[in-house]
Formats: C-alpha cells, sequence, structure tokens
C-alpha cells in the first residue's frame, strides 16, 4: 500500500469517526440541555477534546496528502 492509500484510508476512517462523534455530541447536548451537573460538564469537555483530536488529526492528513506530488 502506498503512502498516499494509507493516507486516504486514515482520512475516510477519521471521517467517520468525526460524523459518529458529532452525532453523539449532539445526544449529549440534548441529554445534558438545562442539566448543569458536574458529570454533563465532564461528559462535554471530553467530547470537546476528542472532537478537536480527530478535526487536528483529519487536518495533519490532509497536508500530507497535498504534500505528496501527483
Amino acid at each position: 500500500m502506498t503512502t498516499r492509500e494509507t493516507l486516504v484510508k486514515e482520512l475516510e476512517q477519521l471521517n467517520t469517526a468525526i460524523d459518529f462523534n458529532s452525532k453523539q455530541g449532539l445526544k449529549l447536548l440534548s441529554e445534558y440541555a438545562g442539566v448543569g451537573t458536574v458529570v454533563a460538564n465532564k461528559e462535554m469537555i471530553f467530547f470537546e477534546d476528542d472532537h478537536a483530536r480527530l478535526l487536528r488529526r483529519r487536518d495533519a492528513v490532509l497536508r500530507s496528502l497535498e504534500a505528496i506530488p501527483d
């Protein structure tokens, strides 16, 4: 498998994870709306950190793909 193929596969996996995570985030928001508990806040912080990590990794993969000559 070439580097490009590996990066494309990783990008697909990241996009799937980001989509799933976005849906989970919306679910958390709807479940915890107006609750304001410590547990809810910790769950949202964990979600936001995880989602940000996925987005940063996707950006890095896209930059790597762009750097590979055709």
